[in-house]
């Protein structure tokens, strides 16, 4: 059967900047895959390039069987993208991107949407600006889940919720792909959480894909995770007795390397309450782990089709952020 998702070779630059480089990877039908790595290692950019968003240099992307550029509007809505921060009309109420956002989907569930937003008690008339950050993850969510995509994009859609939301979060993906078999992609440096809803873990560095571990090979290797902050000002000691950090490596006067072999939830959570110029995540030895012949070769893909006559896909972010998604 062919694969929902194959990308091959895929490359992106900024000017000079080379973000992405020649990654190739497939995603077969009902299969969910988390990417983790370090800040700036295209991560991002390669949610949004398949979300139409920005446009690749080269390589070649398989959608539903299509090339990228030639998905039709019944295709696109079948897709659905959540940035790592909502970018959603902010002077509209809840309702009302509600009932925005659903004019753009043929496939619109009014029972799902109904079910979503009573589970996360979202306040109706309450205006988007006014809510907090976990809040507008949860009206993105929303929004994405009612529009029944068959392809999910979600980009660091954990960040800022507490460990009970997050947890919530989780049951919730779980919950809805044993209802309807979708495909995932999350990014996420909580590689716990992505343990309890994915099959496959894909480790991106410097623009590269380094390789894909399933699940089991994660469990049975137990990465160790490493944590890289530059603080303000001395960290307090009780950051490197917490459970589960097995050394702390000091690199300069500020800059502290946290080797972590387990809770690292907690750990992660405890250094971004200290006041940091910057905090990063990284995973050692994950590369030489990570298996280098990718579940699927990526091969016979059509040859690229030039088509003009595009429309941008409706993103769950495009939609409501106003912002111009043509990539294509």
């Amino acid at each position: 059967m062919e694969p929902l998702l194959m990308i091959k070779d895929l490359t992106k630059e900024f000017g000079k900047n080379r973000v992405l480089e020649k990654v190739s990877i497939n995603l077969n039908a009902g299969e969910i895959l988390g990417l983790i790595g370090p800040k700036n290692a295209g991560k991002s950019i390669l949610l949004k390039i398949l979300a139409g968003l920005v446009k690749p240099t080269s390589g070649q992307i398989n959608i539903f069987g299509k090339e990228l550029s030639q998905l039709e509007k019944a295709d696109k809505e079948k897709i659905s993208y959540i940035p790592d921060q909502a970018n959603l009309y902010e002077s509209m109420t809840v309702n009302e991107i509600i009932g925005f956002s659903k004019k753009f989907y043929s496939n619109w569930d009014e029972q799902k949407c109904s079910q979503l937003l009573k589970r996360f008690e979202l306040p109706l008339n309450f205006k988007i600006k006014t809510l907090p950050r976990a809040m507008k993850t949860q009206l993105s969510l929303v929004l994405s889940l009612a529009s029944r995509p068959d392809l999910l994009l979600m980009d660091e859609p954990l960040e800022g919720l507490t460990i009970a939301k997050r947890k919530d979060f989780i049951n919730l993906l779980n919950e809805e792909f044993t209802e309807k078999k979708f495909n995932l992609i999350m990014v996420s440096q909580y590689l716990e959480d992505l343990e309890k809803v994915c099959q496959r873990i894909g480790l991106l560095r410097e623009g590269r894909l380094c390789g894909t571990l399933s699940i089991e090979q994660l469990k049975v290797k137990k990465v160790e995770k490493l944590i890289r902050v530059v603080f303000r000002r001395r960290p307090p000691a009780y950051l490197m007795e917490m459970p589960g950090v097995k050394k702390v490596e000091r690199e300069t006067d500020l800059c502290y390397v946290f080797t972590i072999n387990e809770n690292f939830t907690e750990i992660y959570e405890s250094c971004t309450k200290v006041p940091h110029l910057s905090l990063d995540v990284d995973y050692k030895d994950c590369e030489t782990l990570a298996v280098q012949t990718l579940p699927l070769e990526v091969t016979n893909l059509p040859e690229k089709k030039e088509n003009t006559n595009q429309e941008p896909y409706h993103t769950a972010d495009s939609i409501s952020s106003g912002g111009d998604a043509g990539a294509f």
